[in-house]
């Protein structure tokens, strides 16, 4: 008789001990998460809205029919995706600033272009804290020019056969760096 009751208490030990259906939802969330981002920093941008459209609201999605233990499993997955996307957003836009430097270099130099154009100048040569908004901001920033010593004016330069820029035209395009970045990241639709 202690032979079997001892039985029975290994047996309860062991069934706590594994893993629950949240748990389990839970790593599987993560795991879907990793599998469609493609390891590449450029497309951080976007793997929270593509794991959000095919996971959370997709393959985890809650349905009136599930039972405690779909539910459980799925409530689990769906935190597991989050987790996995602010992790992909913190080792791509907050640890790795090249995406914030990438994001402001590319808006100052079509805001430079743009001015080039404006002031008829030829151009024949040829980017749980909210890591995306800090990213977005420190973009705006570099395009800007607060750390780089005036990022369109370089671009201007390089762009405009090496014409000066006026500084009228400069806090002109300065003006534009939010929209431009707001714009590359289309980020009215995100927010």
């Amino acid at each position: 008789m202690k032979k079997t009751a001892m039985l029975v208490m290994v047996a309860a030990i062991v069934a706590c001990v594994k893993a629950g259906d949240y748990q389990d939802g839970y790593e599987d969330g993560k795991y879907e998460c990793k599998e469609l981002f493609s390891g590449d920093c450029d497309d951080s941008w976007e793997i929270e809205e593509l794991c959000t459209e095919e996971l959370i609201d997709g393959m985890f999605r809650r349905h009136r029919r599930d039972n405690h233990k779909e539910r459980s499993y799925k409530r689990g997955a769906r935190k597991g995706v989050k987790k996995a996307i602010r992790k992909i957003e913190k080792e791509c836009l907050h640890t790795d600033i090249g995406q914030c430097n990438d994001l402001g270099e590319n808006a100052a130099e079509e805001i430079a272009m743009d001015l080039c154009e404006s002031v008829g100048a030829s151009f024949d040569k040829v980017f749980r804290p909210d890591y995306k908004d800090e990213c977005r901001e420190e973009g705006i920033d570099i395009c800007q020019g607060e750390w780089r010593g005036g990022m369109i004016a370089s671009k201007f330069y390089n762009w405009c056969d090496g014409e000066s820029l006026s500084k009228h035209k400069l806090e002109e395009g300065k003006d534009k760096c939010r929209r431009k970045v707001n714009r590359l990241l289309d980020w009215r639709l995100r927010h």
